[in-house]
């Protein structure tokens, strides 16, 4: 079989909520480093919103839905407080957000393949720099992020619909 990254379409939506699901529950069993929660976030809402605005890409394998991630060119408010090592428009930036994996999939470095995709994507669109954040002390996250080239760039606050979600890490690769 071929592993296939392409955008997501409204007739995967089904699919991709019980994708969310299932990964939320397996974070939930065993460690749960982002602090995701089933029904809160990822949701199916976000995943019509992020095929809507073409943002949402899966990682399709013998046709089942393994992966996911959103790229888009927002920043949270607090990156814009953020010591970026480069000066750039929100144009010019990507913003990774929600990369997630199949629990069945783990360690299959699906999610480093989604990184080189969104690498070779912002570099076919004149990307100055890749930009995310992940929560502190997600261990295997960041591992794979400054295996990928990602820099750390600094701590700020988060929030999510009102909701403070505590610290987060800012990294950011140049391209």
């Amino acid at each position: 079989y071929k592993m296939i990254i392409e955008l997501a379409s409204l007739k995967d939506i089904d699919e991709i909520e019980k994708f969310y699901n299932k990964v939320v529950d397996d974070l939930v069993e065993n460690n749960n480093y982002p602090g995701w929660k089933k029904g809160i976030y990822p949701t199916r809402l976000e995943a019509v919103s992020g095929i809507e605005n073409q943002e949402l890409y899966v990682v399709r394998f013998d046709n089942k839905i393994i992966g996911s991630v959103v790229i888009n060119h927002k920043q949270e408010k607090n990156y814009y407080l953020a010591p970026w090592k480069i000066e750039a428009k929100d144009k010019e930036i990507y913003v990774i957000h929600t990369l997630a994996i199949h629990p069945q999939y783990k360690g299959l470095k699906i999610a480093q393949k989604l990184l080189e995709y969104v690498e070779g994507l912002a570099k076919q669109n004149k990307i100055k720099a890749i930009r995310l954040d992940v929560r502190q002390g997600n261990i295997p996250a960041i591992k794979l992020y400054e295996k990928c080239g990602f820099v750390y760039i600094s701590e700020i606050n988060l929030d999510f619909r009102g909701e403070d979600l505590g610290l987060f890490d800012l990294y950011e690769k140049i391209i």
